[in-house]
């Protein structure tokens, strides 16, 4: 009689089934070019930048490495900040930010590996004690989980 636990590692396996990791493809390192910034919110590139490359890093990536076989690329489209509520001396009490981001992986002769975009949106409430600059940072560290899923091996 076969054992359930010995059964279910022979079947995982047997079908190729293996746990996480990033592709052999990347182990070599990935360049990560500043974000280009199509808004008129200047400097937002720079900290959506160091947000991914952090994020890449800290998932094991190594980043920016010299000789590294392929570049990432972004691009902010869009970011706006409508108000939901305004207070007195036009306070924003409730508010929103929504920001576009499109990346492309290249190889070292710039030919596109894959491409991708995502809008990512993240409200906020004064009331308890949240304001832009706390929703613009949810946003980035959300959008740069994302872009790491891209670096991840495919089940």
């Amino acid at each position: 009689m076969i054992r359930p636990a010995p059964a279910v590692l022979l079947l995982l396996a047997s079908c190729g089934y293996r746990v996480g990791g990033l592709y052999e493809d990347y182990r070599a390192g990935v360049r990560v070019d500043i974000f280009d910034n199509q808004t008129e919110r200047r400097t937002q590139e720079f900290d959506l930048t160091s947000t991914i490359t952090r994020e890449m890093a800290s998932r094991g990536l190594r980043v920016n490495v010299p000789g590294a076989p392929c570049t990432l690329r972004g691009q902010i489209r869009s970011m706006r900040t409508p108000s939901v509520v305004e207070g007195q001396a036009d306070a924003v009490l409730v508010g929103s930010l929504y920001i576009l981001l499109e990346i492309e992986l290249v190889n070292d002769q710039g030919k596109s590996i894959w491409s991708d975009r995502k809008a990512e949106a993240v409200s906020f409430t004064s009331s308890r004690g949240e304001s832009l600059e706390t929703a613009r940072r949810e946003a980035f560290d959300r959008l740069a989980r994302w872009v790491v899923t891209h670096f991840e091996k495919e089940w």
